[in-house]
């Protein structure tokens, strides 16, 4: 393996699509993984290196969009945890990996909230909103009462960043969409209402796709209905 985008891809594309991965190659993609963590080059110096073949310039999202290179290299990083967690490996070099880098971003959310100086800075939003999404992906794929609380307030916020044309400001709309449709809460799906109109015009226009990234943004707006 050369790749950590490639490989994240891959993995994002079987647990969308519902496509199994077998027991051996979660295995060598989680090691693979956690053998990228606090490598030179990592996000935080403790998240997920590239490697030298991965162009962070020229990143997208799962859904298409393109970051900024520095919050390619973080939503790289939320990715990577995410992954971790679906991918479910509990040997030692895996777990050790993900508690790393898990206290690392929560470490570092902590910090940015203070350094802002403003106490209504709502939790579960990070640095920007594409980095925002990235954060709520990792959250979304932890158990635990502290991620359920952050995304609960997350969804209070993003409400107020509503544009009234179904999207979010600053937010990438079908990366944002792609996250909702994997939480489950009455705040999730009274975002997802506020989006139906938007997905059911987009759908509307559609003829035919055969391109990877137009097919995934269409599986999210299907996704979205299919919820609300």
């Amino acid at each position: 393996m050369r790749s950590l985008i490639n490989v994240l891809d891959e993995i994002n594309e079987s647990f969308f699509y519902s496509r199994p991965i077998t027991k051996e190659n979660k295995r060598i993609f989680s090691n693979f993984i956690a053998s990228r963590q606090g490598q030179p080059g990592a996000y935080n110096r403790m998240f997920f290196a590239p490697t030298a073949d991965d162009d962070m310039s020229h990143y997208k999202l799962f859904t298409g969009e393109t970051p900024s290179r520095l919050s390619a290299l973080h939503i790289v990083g939320e990715e990577c945890c995410r992954a971790l967690l679906k991918l479910g490996v509990n040997d030692s070099q895996s777990k050790l990996a993900l508690e790393k880098a898990s206290s690392s971003v929560l470490g570092a959310y902590s910090r940015y909230r203070t350094r802002t100086g403003k106490r209504s800075f709502p939790k579960a939003f990070f640095c920007c909103p594409k980095c925002t999404c990235g954060f709520w992906r990792h959250l979304s794929a932890r158990v635990d009462d502290q991620s359920e609380e952050y995304l609960s307030d997350g969804m209070d916020a993003l409400k107020s960043w509503r544009n009234g044309k179904g999207g979010w400001n600053m937010f990438p709309q079908h990366y944002t969409l792609l996250a909702l449709t994997e939480m489950d809460s009455k705040k999730v799906k009274a975002e997802l209402k506020y989006a139906a109109k938007f997905c059911e015009e987009e759908l509307s226009k559609v003829k035919r796709i055969s391109l990877k990234f137009p097919q995934r943004r269409l599986e999210v707006m299907k996704r979205v209905l299919e919820l609300i």
